[in-house]
């Protein structure tokens, strides 16, 4: 996808313990990057957009599907199908940064909050014992609200434990990233104390690209798709909200709202999109009102600052697809984290890293060179 051609070999297989040669970052030009819980690569797409050179060391995914679509897109030096197995130290590489964004239904507020947390813990164990120079956490706002303590208790061990500078904030990817997804996420940002120089700051927030920034263009002439008349919850919505928008004396058929259908209590936004989940991915993804239809792939990904052109979907399904776009990260909200970290932590001179996300304008250049 992004990433620069390691050696040994890669590909979508098992950890090998092949040795190659490395350097510490001061002597070489790559950044050595491992990403766990790794979907469908958002940091790489990042770090990429940021024209940082990469090796990607190390990634692991569980789901077939997903498997499939990184042995379309990826090839890291080493490759795990379950990190909970995985033993560490056959990793025989050094990491600079580490980006995982581990499933978060231990801590969501939707749905059902099963699990034990274990993938979050486990990314803890890697970095304490890799100790990559940076490393980037993203989990949902639940972590906060509903496990203060426990994320506590997870600062605390980075500190003590790793050696670790923390850095932690609740940011939303439309006034961050500037995609127009309402996205709320916190992040945890760890710098090593030998290498951090202070200068880290949160990114500041601007004004979000409107959906005509990642919305396909609009057939001609206009065409509404319905639910099946057996989805008689979507029918319901659909047609609550179009009443809900025309009492606004707005023209649905021209107003991009974007609506959520399938849920037992119907929700809507103008201009934006709610925040994408696997959920609704699997079942077709929210509707949006001046295409009259749902959410196309393509914008799915464009919503989380993917770029559909450098992706290989292969055989995986679209639904499939759209499931693992609901869980991805926001790139653009990864790539300008990593813009402020990296040289934070004398990976980087910031003179030298591209800057796609900083302002509406560049923001609206760059979903443009995405369509």
């Amino acid at each position: 996808m992004v990433a620069k051609q390691p050696t040994p070999g890669g590909g979508c297989r098992p950890a090998t313990t092949k040795k190659s040669p490395v350097k510490a970052p001061t002597e070489r030009n790559s950044l050595y990057v491992m990403t766990d819980c790794s979907g469908i690569e958002a940091p790489l797409q990042a770090l990429s957009g940021l024209g940082v050179d990469i090796v990607h060391v190390a990634a692991s995914e569980n789901p077939k599907s997903l498997q499939k679509f990184l042995g379309n897109n990826i090839k890291p030096v080493y490759f795990f199908k379950d990190m909970l197995e995985r033993d560490d130290s056959a990793i025989d590489s050094p990491i600079d940064v580490y980006i995982a964004g581990p499933p978060c239904q231990t801590f969501s507020r939707a749905g059902r909050r099963g699990g034990d947390g274990a993938l979050f813990n486990r990314c803890i164990d890697t970095i304490v014992s890799k100790r990559p120079r940076v490393f980037l956490l993203e989990n949902v706002d639940g972590l906060v609200a509903r496990h203060g303590s426990l994320l506590e208790s997870f600062i605390t061990r980075f500190k003590d434990d790793g050696g670790y500078n923390v850095y932690t904030n609740m940011l939303d990817s439309a006034k961050v990233g500037g995609v127009p997804q309402h996205r709320q996420r916190i992040y945890l940002i760890g710098i090593l104390k030998t290498v951090d120089d202070g200068t880290f700051e949160w990114p500041h927030e601007f004004k979000q690209c409107g959906m005509k920034t990642i919305l396909d263009p609009k057939e001609t002439p206009f065409k509404m798709v319905a639910p099946k008349a057996t989805q008689t919850t979507a029918c319901n919505n659909l047609i609550e909200a179009i009443e809900a928008i025309k009492k606004l004396s707005w023209d649905p058929t021209k107003k991009a709202c974007v609506i959520d259908i399938d849920s037992t209590k119907m929700n809507w936004r103008h201009d934006e999109s709610l925040c994408l989940t696997a959920s609704r991915g699997r079942t077709g993804g929210y509707y949006v009102s001046n295409r009259g239809r749902r959410l196309r792939l393509n914008e799915c990904l464009r919503l989380q600052a993917h770029n559909p052109k450098l992706i290989k979907i292969g055989k995986v399904s679209v639904n499939q697809m759209m499931a693992a776009a609901g869980n991805a990260m926001t790139v653009s909200v990864i790539e300008r984290l990593m813009l402020r970290a990296l040289p934070a932590a004398q990976l980087a001179d910031s003179r030298m890293l591209q800057k796609r996300w900083e302002d509406l304008a560049s923001a609206t250049a760059t979903l443009a060179s995405m369509r």
